[in-house]
């Protein structure tokens, strides 16, 4: 079974799952307070997930075409927190306070390797203004199961014992690069709360 298969799976058992939860919606061109302590700001309507219908990883998502050809994922975490769904007692990497740049780096491209994507590297890695804290932004690149070329976005940046983490996916044919420059701006607008 693919990704995209299991995948697709799972957000139907999520759907089903959660139907009393606020459902998928529009987030209309403007500033979103997505299920994090930050929001962005949006040059165009999106459809946004809650963090509900998203059975890998944390946070809530937004697409613009299905979350197969591009989405942005959007969360905070607490010391000790992984950026994917998991257990307390599971072995996942997790977010610890006091963790370098690198290390966040590696935090991220770790996780996307563990949950279902291949060869995640990161690619110019340099420092970001989150918001006044001292982030981190840098490219990822690497494979969807299906060996279709990955490439992607990500912006983050630690505020005490808190973790601030946006990162966009794409395919890279096409999708990445149309979207590049506007996921960019959705990322550095992010405003912390």
């Amino acid at each position: 079974m693919t990704r995209f298969q299991q995948f697709s799976i799972a957000a139907c058992a999520v759907f089903m799952a959660t139907a009393c939860v606020t459902p998928p919606s529009v987030a209309p061109a403007g500033t979103l307070q997505p299920e994090a302590e930050f929001s962005v700001d949006l040059a165009r309507d999106w459809s946004h997930f809650p963090a509900a219908f998203n059975p890998i990883t944390q946070g809530s998502m937004i697409t613009q075409d299905g979350f197969i050809l591009n989405r942005i994922h959007m969360m905070t975490l607490e010391a000790g927190e992984p950026i994917m769904k998991a257990r307390k007692t599971d072995d996942v990497p997790r977010f610890n306070t006091g963790m370098s740049q690198i290390e966040l780096v590696e935090l991220v491209t770790a996780t996307l390797n563990r949950v279902g994507y291949e060869s995640v590297t990161a690619e110019n890695v340099e420092p970001m203004d989150f918001d006044g804290l001292d982030g981190v932004q840098f490219q990822i690149t690497g494979k969807f199961d299906t060996g279709l070329n990955l490439k992607g976005n990500v912006g983050l940046a630690q505020d005490g014992e808190k973790l601030h983490v946006i990162y966009f996916l794409a395919p890279e044919l096409h999708y990445h690069e149309t979207m590049e420059d506007e996921a960019k701006a959705i990322i550095a607008s992010a405003d912390v709360m």
